[in-house]
């Protein structure tokens, strides 16, 4: 096979409507899994609410699943960390002091605590809409503690923080000002609502940190990786691997940094991909037009 691994985003790219995979896509994945290709779900979504959406691979048995935009890479049947890139209890004061103090938001606090079953640390109630909406809907996963970052039982995965999508724009271009490349930061969208996240995390960790050290650890080459994504945090994963990939709906800036484009989301893209690149074992023909 040309590719020996085949790194998946989730949202928007494995999953169709509903959140569900495709038939398409999961008979084109088994094929590829049984002829010895392995499979990487790299995603933004937390290890807790990403991991049920891939419970039809588990029949062609464990995979890696690399959670928080790859920052806890774990087996996803087993459930054991491969890697880790968690935030320093110091950059995550510098990213509150700017945050929350300088600019008023109100960021959410991601932790790797999922055995004890928290998913996120805070140090005080917000008003704002989003981090109360999240607090009224997940409020078991959240844990109080006296003062951030210096009282925390539990790993700093990352910052985050949901508004309108213009807003967090605005955001990012002040946070790329102040913090230069120290940290990895992009605004995500999320069109089904109408707002975006804007997220946070060390600059050496991310999916295409991920995939480059899942790859390692699998005696995978660089130029036998397959990526397919379709946001921008998807971007360097796509770019680094053998084969970037964008899905037909993805954002301009994906659709122009990857080697090919496949069919949207909610088309099986990923079945039609795999199909014809990683099966068919072809050298990368023109893209397809979105």
């Amino acid at each position: 096979m040309r590719y020996r691994l085949l790194a998946l985003d989730l949202d928007g790219t494995l999953l169709g409507p509903g959140d569900v995979i495709g038939a398409r896509t999961l008979a084109a994945i088994a094929e590829a899994r049984r002829r010895g290709v392995h499979v990487a779900v790299v995603t933004g979504r937390r290890f807790r609410s990403g991991r049920p959406l891939v419970e039809p691979l588990v029949d062609g048995g464990d995979f890696v699943f690399a959670s928080s935009n790859g920052i806890v890479t774990r087996w996803a049947c087993e459930g054991s960390r491969i890697f880790t890139g968690y935030l320093a209890p110091s950059d995550l004061g510098d990213l509150l002091a700017f945050l929350r103090d300088e600019e008023g938001g109100a960021p959410l606090v991601l932790a790797d605590g999922f055995e004890a079953g928290v998913d996120f640390l805070y140090d005080r109630e917000h008003e704002d809409p989003f981090w109360a909406g999240s607090f009224a809907r997940l409020r078991p996963l959240f844990h109080r503690v006296e003062r951030l970052p210096d009282d925390a039982p539990y790993p700093f995965i990352q910052i985050a923080m949901w508004s309108r999508p213009a807003p967090l724009d605005a955001l990012a271009a002040r946070f790329a000002t102040r913090f230069g490349d120290r940290f990895t930061a992009h605004v995500v969208r999320n069109f089904k609502v109408g707002r975006a996240v804007f997220e946070a995390y060390p600059a050496t960790s991310g999916k295409a940190h991920a995939v480059r050290r899942i790859a390692a650890h699998l005696g995978v080459a660089p130029s036998e990786i397959c990526a397919i994504g379709d946001e921008v945090n998807d971007l360097e994963m796509l770019r680094e691997a053998g084969l970037g990939i964008a899905m037909g709906d993805a954002q301009p800036a994906v659709l122009e940094a990857a080697d090919v484009v496949t069919a949207r989301h909610d088309e099986d893209g990923v079945g039609v991909a795999v199909e014809r690149w990683v099966l068919g074992d072809l050298v990368p023909p023109p893209p397809l037009v979105p």
